[in-house]
């Protein structure tokens, strides 16, 4: 997609596989699931976005159970 670093996107996928990534035009924040965290906000997973010294980015980490369900129901009504 525009913006993103096939590289990146490349390395997720070689780790989680394909059927874990998903694209959606309408959405710009990021959306990352595991099993025991999720993490929401507008930074990529790269030097850049986790870097200070380029861009203000905002995001936040979840680590309870409450949390992590609702989250994982708003995934499923995105994807």
């Amino acid at each position: 997609t525009l913006g993103s670093n096939p590289k990146a996107i490349a390395e997720i996928v070689a780790k989680i596989g394909w059927g874990n990534v998903h694209f959606l035009d309408s959405l710009h924040a990021k959306f990352y699931i595991g099993q025991s965290h999720a993490a929401l906000g507008s930074f990529n997973l790269s030097r850049n976005g986790f870097d200070a010294n380029e861009l203000e980015e905002l995001g936040a980490v979840f680590d309870d159970a409450v949390t992590l369900g609702a989250l994982n129901e708003e995934f499923d009504r995105l994807r």
